[in-house]
């Protein structure tokens, strides 16, 4: 998995030293937040606000529909009344929306691992910035390798392709592969067989699954 931001920002700290081993939610890197959490601060005042003339609405209809129960009011002003109460609560539920909204992009600004594996060589540094949609080196925080479990593809022959299933099925297929410059084999299982069968090799693809 190649690690890229999704917001234009600069690099405040990097959390990951080159080559280490990270798990799925690991931080990795954090960026500058500060622009974004001030919009946060901004539209829950505006919230805030909102929730305030909604409680001055209600108590407006509250008064005025006293008053229409006693024939001391018109029912033109409760109904203005009624209509500034779901003014409000439009309002409210347009700024609950914007800080959701918000929060989500905020959570941009943390760059976690989404897999667990081996972070490789991390192209950035804390000062730098970063760019959404940039594919040149400098877009990708660093590349995390899977490697547990390894899958190895291979190809077979057709006609083992029936030994291959009665194998897979009693679930006592066994892969052996020699991981270049070691003298032992690591043991795996069938993970996966392709369910197309090369024509011009009489072939398919294998995939197993090592540890």
């Amino acid at each position: 998995v190649a690690l890229k931001s999704r917001v234009d920002a600069q690099v405040q700290e990097i959390r990951v030293a080159d080559g280490a081993v990270v798990q799925a939610g690991d931080v990795i890197a954090i960026l500058d937040s500060r622009q974004i959490q001030a919009q946060i601060k901004q539209a829950e005042a505006s919230l805030a606000r909102n929730m305030t003339t909604l409680e001055q609405a209600r108590r407006d209809v509250g008064r005025f529909e006293e008053l229409v129960a006693r024939a001391s009011g018109t029912k033109v002003n409760l109904d203005n009344a009624r209509t500034q109460v779901a003014a409000a609560q439009a309002l409210i539920m347009g700024d609950q929306a914007q800080i959701e909204n918000l929060k989500v992009q905020l959570s941009y600004y943390t760059i976690r691992a989404p897999i667990n594996g081996r972070i490789g060589s991390v192209g950035v540094k804390a000062g730098n910035i970063i760019r959404a949609g940039d594919n040149n080196p400098t877009g990708t925080l660093g590349t995390i390798i899977q490697i547990k479990p390894i899958y190895v593809a291979f190809s077979i022959p057709q006609r083992l392709l029936p030994d291959l299933r009665d194998s897979v099925k009693a679930d006592t297929s066994i892969v052996e592969a020699i991981p270049q410059g070691a003298r032992t084999a690591a043991k795996g299982k069938i993970a996966f067989v392709d369910n197309t069968i090369d024509i011009a090799t009489g072939t398919l693809i294998v995939r197993a699954r090592f540890e």
